[in-house]
């Protein structure tokens, strides 16, 4: 009698320990909410930042209009990826930590919420009803908090994330800098390039990759195809996956022109062994970088010299064996370029 006395008395009391978690539990819960109503993203359709004299909009186009998200002026598309990080930290500001009440200036400059130093973000829905809310600095405490307070309040709260940096104030920051979509180098199955060297002469190559996993050279510059080396031919089908604007001019960048010469000065087409192509076609060159076109939306996008540089070869150089230098003594190595007249 005794012994179920204690195991009736044993089960009381984790009945009522379990039950208590389930209470603290939610009451963590309830106290743990955002600010913002997170599902509220997929309905917004504008979004604004700014700070001090500079800013820029992003907008969703309408369903009909295939639902994207550009910035403005130029409708350029947007990187869903930051704008998506960005929704969700704000969308996810919280209001339990409360750091000051006072609406001095020298108080707010602590936070970095002063006028000039504060972002205003303000996002909206189709409905056209806004909230703005004011970012600050990165905490000094943990490194790992930001400052916030609403428009007209004095209240200044820090929230969890080090992220202000990442939500950008200019229309460059949110540009999308995808040429094509992903693909990796096993999926080339040949790769064609079109270059002009310094003496104006045109360059005409095509690799093509092989059921063996060879690589076969062509050129009009070659008696006919050849056995390509395959670590120059890997290396150069690797550089094609990694094509990608390196930057996004602004709308009023008095180069933009640049993208549109009637002579392109670089042509490379990557087709891939499911038969999609995807080409790449640099316009002039200002500098390091190349001016050129998006080859779906046509935005103006900026490419560095040294991306295109693996491309700028001849036929010739191309299927020149590749020294093992591993075999060499310590000390031994010595790297000479071998080039051609035009050779970039």
């Amino acid at each position: 009698m005794r012994r179920t006395l204690w195991s009736l008395a044993a089960a009381v009391a984790l009945l009522a320990a379990l039950l208590g978690v389930r209470q603290w539990g939610a009451l963590f819960a309830t106290s743990s909410r955002y600010v913002f109503d997170t599902a509220a993203a997929a309905s917004i359709t504008r979004l604004e930042v700014s700070l001090a004299g500079d800013s820029v909009t992003l907008v969703k186009k309408p369903a009909k209009g295939g639902g994207l998200w550009v910035v403005l002026p130029d409708s350029f598309p947007v990187d869903t990826a930051r704008l998506s990080f960005a929704l969700a930290r704000v969308l996810r500001l919280e209001d339990k930590e409360l750091v000051s009440k006072s609406s001095s200036e020298s108080r707010l400059a602590e936070f970095g919420l002063t006028p000039s130093e504060r972002k205003v973000i303000r996002w909206s829905g189709a409905q056209g009803a806004s909230t703005v809310v004011h970012l600050g600095h990165t905490s000094g405490t943990d490194f790992n908090s930001t400052y916030w307070k609403r428009p007209g309040s004095a209240e200044v709260y820090r929230t969890p994330g080090n992220f202000t940096h990442e939500i950008g104030v200019f229309a460059r920051d949110w540009k999308d800098k995808s040429l094509f979509p992903a693909f990796a180098p096993e999926d080339v199955r040949s790769l064609e390039v079109r270059w002009d060297d310094t003496l104006g002469r045109a360059v005409y190559y095509a690799l093509t990759a092989e059921r063996d996993s060879t690589y076969r050279l062509a050129s009009p510059d070659l008696a006919g195809p050849v056995i390509m080396p395959r670590p120059t031919a890997t290396s150069l089908v690797a550089a094609a996956a990694g094509l990608a604007f390196d930057e996004t001019p602004d709308h009023d960048d008095p180069e933009r022109g640049l993208a549109d010469v009637d002579s392109p000065s670089v042509m490379i087409k990557v087709t891939l062994r499911d038969g999609a192509s995807h080409a790449l076609v640099t316009g002039g060159r200002s500098g390091i970088s190349y001016y050129l076109r998006h080859p779906v939306h046509r935005g103006v996008g900026k490419i560095f010299q040294n991306r295109v540089a693996p491309f700028l070869k001849t036929p010739a150089r191309l299927r020149l064996p590749v020294p093992d230098l591993s075999r060499l003594p310590a000390g031994e190595v010595e790297i000479q370029t071998i080039g051609e007249p035009g050779d970039p």
